[in-house]
This record gives structure tokens, sequence and C-alpha cells, in this order.
């Protein structure tokens, strides 16, 4: 594919995995990126190629965006929702073969309210979108009920930097972990349950627990964060810096009340940790498979999470390095270059 193909990317929040696959993707074609400022609470230094050139959508209004469209003329539109009015005022002046691309992480949970919405989005809104690419199957599902046919469905949207975390995978394997160790990695808002987790960490050192929990983030409840006996809390990390905490760690721990995905369980899977997560975090569906790389807990339940927590430290050395192969396999399952694979087959399409 010759890389005068153009794609404008209307974003919001910017993660790690997405600075990755754009850069890759820029290596096949011009990136177009409008994307809101970075939140405060995950000051990431982002850096991206050549080939890509950057926006800010605060400074933008309606008319600026359809100003890029038309300079850019891209070849595709990647909308990431379809919330932003100044976003979806691009509809009007999309050519027809322009392809527009939606993207999305809601999941299917059978509610009525979301029934009707997604019937909303099948007669009015769905004519705007050729396609739509969602990170899993429980986003599947809804696409489907959107209106949108398996073949117009990409699976995949999010992915971790797996090169990057499975180079961890082969350096872990040379350290020298000594005690057990839980991790945590996330922002400190409560709902990502971390105060489950250090209650939940509490009762497993009154029953004679003796793994470490080490946690890095920070957040609004960075003043509330519990400082007992074995924990460990390192701020936030530039993602470079993350290495030389997460080597000595054995068992990751995600104790979300509610995870669209969870770019962190495909990260940790990659680096080859078991893991525990809640049943909350929805890429757990394709990630964790109870009692062979990890288990589930039932969300805000902090007796099951200890008991989850005093299972894992208790299994033997050669059946948690079984568990991290099995994470480390899975992980496999999707990459940056899939991810820039499916985003440019569309180009083939129409």
């Amino acid at each position: 594919m010759s890389k005068n193909k153009c794609i404008l990317i209307c974003y919001y929040e910017l993660a790690e995995y997405f600075t990755t696959v754009i850069n890759l993707l820029s290596n096949r074609a011009n990136v177009h990126l409008i994307h809101y400022p970075l939140n405060v609470e995950a000051p990431f230094d982002f850096k991206f190629s050549p080939n890509v050139t950057t926006y800010n959508r605060k400074d933008l209004g309606a008319e600026d965006i359809q100003g890029i469209f038309k300079k850019t003329d891209p070849d595709l539109v990647f909308f990431a929702g379809w919330g932003d009015e100044g976003y979806n005022s691009l509809f009007s002046i999309l050519k027809p073969d322009q392809i527009s691309l939606l993207g999305f992480d809601n999941s299917y949970d059978q509610s009525i309210k979301q029934e009707l919405k997604a019937l909303y989005f099948k007669l009015f809104k769905r004519k705007n979108f050729d396609y739509c690419f969602v990170p899993g199957i429980p986003q599947k599902s809804l696409a489907l009920k959107m209106g949108f046919t398996d073949k117009q469905i990409l699976t995949g949207a999010y992915t971790a930097d797996v090169d990057k975390f499975n180079t961890y995978f082969e350096l872990r394997k040379n350290s020298n972990t000594g005690s057990g160790k839980f991790l945590y990695l996330g922002r400190y808002i409560k709902r990502k349950g971390i105060f489950d987790l250090w209650k939940a960490y509490q009762k497993y050192r009154e029953k004679g627990g003796l793994w470490e929990l080490y946690c890095i983030g920070t957040g609004s409840e960075w003043d509330n964060r519990y400082e007992g006996e074995g924990v460990t809390h390192f701020g936030f990390k530039q993602p470079h810096e993350i290495f030389e905490v997460i080597k000595d760690c054995t068992a990751y721990i995600l104790p979300s009340h509610f995870e669209p995905w969870g770019v962190s369980v495909h990260e940790m899977a990659a680096v080859g940790m078991p893991m525990i997560l809640s049943n909350q975090i929805i890429s757990g569906t394709q990630f964790l498979v109870s009692n062979e790389n990890g288990f589930s807990f039932q969300s805000g339940n902090v007796d099951d999470l200890c008991e989850k927590m005093i299972t894992i430290s208790g299994l033997s050395e050669q059946r948690l390095i079984e568990f991290g192969k099995k994470s480390h396999e899975k992980a496999q399952e999707n990459t940056p270059q899939i991810w820039v694979n499916n985003v440019l087959s569309l180009l083939t399409k129409k």
C-alpha cells in the first residue's frame, strides 16, 4: 500500500497503547490525529513519528475540524464514538469513497435502556458509518444490535504494545524475584477498586499472607492511600520506568468496579503475570482463563479478593510459572501490527 494514503482520527483521551499503533500505522499512511488533552492523573509523555500530525481538540471548533478534513482529504476517518458534535459535523461532508469507521468500547448488557439506545442508533445514526472497530466479543454483540453486520465489525480495537512487554517477559526470566509480590497498576480513583484492594490486603496479612503489594499510579485518592505493612506506593511512572518495578512482581491484581476493557491486563499478560481480576474487567473475557493463568473475583467483594490472593500466593513456583506462560500465550492474540492490518484492510473494501 502506498504511503500517500491518509487517515484522519477523531479521538478523545490518548493512552500509551494508542500512540504505539498510530506510530506503526504512520509507516504505511499519513496520519492526522485530533485528540483531547491528557488526563492530569496520567501525565504521560507521548512521542509521535514525523508522519503523524496532531491537533488539540480543545483549540478547535466544528469549522476548524471541517477545515482539517478538507485540507487532508482522508481516505478513512476513524471516529472514537459519536458524542462529539464537532467530529459529527464531518458526516455531512464525507464523500462516498471515504470510509467512516466507528470505534467504541461499550459492552452489550442486555438492559432495556441499552436496547432502546441501540435501536435509536440503528434507525438514525448507523447510516453515518461504514464499519465499526471494537475491543472484543462483548462489544461486538452490541455492534450487531446497532445494525452492523458481522463483516462490518472489526475486533481488537485496544491492544498493548506487545513487542515491548514480550521483551519484559524475557527479562523477567532472569530476574531474582525473591519473595512474592502483588502488583496494582492504575489510577488512584475509587472506581478502580483500590480501597477494596487495600482492605483485602490487610485481611490477607492478618491471615498470615507474606507477599508484598506494589502499587503504581496516582490520582485524586493518592492522599487517602493505605500505607500499612507490606505496601509500597511508587507513584506515577512513565512507561519506560515501569519495568524496574514490575520485574520483581509475581501476580497482577486489577480490582476495578467497572472497566470497559482494561489494556493493562493485556500488558501484564504479555509480561507473563498470573492475574486476579474483578468480574467487571471486560478484557478478562479474552485474557483470563480461570485456574489456568489466574482467578476472577466478585467486584467489590473484599473477602472474595482476599481468598484469591491467598490461593494464588499458595501456588507452587512451578504452577506460577505455568500460569505466567499461559498469560503470555494469551497476550499474543492481539498486537499493534494486527491492529494496523485491520484498519488498512478497510481501504481495499470500498
